[in-house]
């Protein structure tokens, strides 16, 4: 996958036409890295500029593009050609997954309450248990952003870097407000400084991303960017969380 943002403030995103591997002038000799190794790219249109900076697995690369040619994007509806000189930033990633719930929930462990699927969203009727939660069947480690769409409960939510449900760093809607927690017995831990005061209603759904580097995480909600904290780890599973009435999610997206 792939997502411009383009100079004017907006974006776009699709599915790159040629995505084997990103050829880089660094000056020193061309560079061939496998997209699989890559989840950032930023892009410079010249030496006065910021330089492209692509962040691997195993390091980051700089240099500046040796071909100024439009980028093509394969969207599924049709090929865009968009400018170079109209990019301000480009972000390359594989997916590790990307849930509708129209199906089951073969690729989730349950590890508290019941969690069904039903008109195509994941629901559970939640219980007074922190431990409500459904979880990916994959560790997650490092670099990877996380999307989910939800609505309803008391409290509602999701957790990262778990290695039990209430050892892990958690984000979830409280009474109208978004905390985050980290540590062993996390309901305990409050990150200090943030804790973000609107009124958000349980009947409104909204849209939360987590962009994970390490053990700082940046968060969104309905794609405004709130603040990054720190936790105490850097990977582990990732999950839904719920606790006290209805709670639907929908269209999970985990981006590594």
């Amino acid at each position: 996958m792939a997502r411009l943002h383009l100079k004017n403030g907006s974006s776009l995103s699709g599915k790159l036409k040629s995505a084997d591997a990103i050829r880089l002038n660094t000056g020193y000799g061309v560079l061939n890295i496998p997209v699989s190794d890559i989840y950032h790219i930023r892009w410079a249109m010249s030496a006065r500029e910021e330089p492209n900076l692509i962040r691997t697995r195993n390091g980051q690369y700089a240099g500046y593009i040796q071909h100024k040619k439009p980028i093509l994007i394969d969207t599924g509806y049709g090929v865009l050609q968009v400018p170079a000189k109209a990019i301000s930033e480009m972000s390359i990633w594989r997916s590790a997954g990307h849930e509708t719930f129209d199906g089951t929930l073969s690729r989730w462990q349950t590890k508290g309450g019941k969690w069904t699927i039903e008109n195509g969203h994941v629901v559970t009727r939640a219980s007074s248990n922190w431990s409500n939660q459904l979880w990916l069947n994959e560790r997650l480690h490092k670099h990877y952003d996380v999307e989910v769409s939800l609505q309803g409960g008391q409290n509602i939510g999701l957790v990262w870097h778990a290695r039990t449900p209430l050892d892990a760093a958690a984000l979830f809607i409280q009474n109208g407000r978004l905390y985050a927690y980290d540590g062993p017995s996390w309901i305990n831990r409050q990150i200090p400084g943030f804790n973000n005061g609107r009124n958000y209603v349980s009947a409104t759904t909204y849209r939360l991303r987590l962009q994970v580097r390490g053990n700082q995480t940046t968060i969104f909600l309905n794609q405004k960017k709130l603040g990054t904290v720190t936790t105490r780890r850097s990977g582990g599973y990732l999950g839904l969380l719920a606790y006290n009435g209805t709670a639907t999610f929908d269209d999970f997206i985990v981006r590594r």
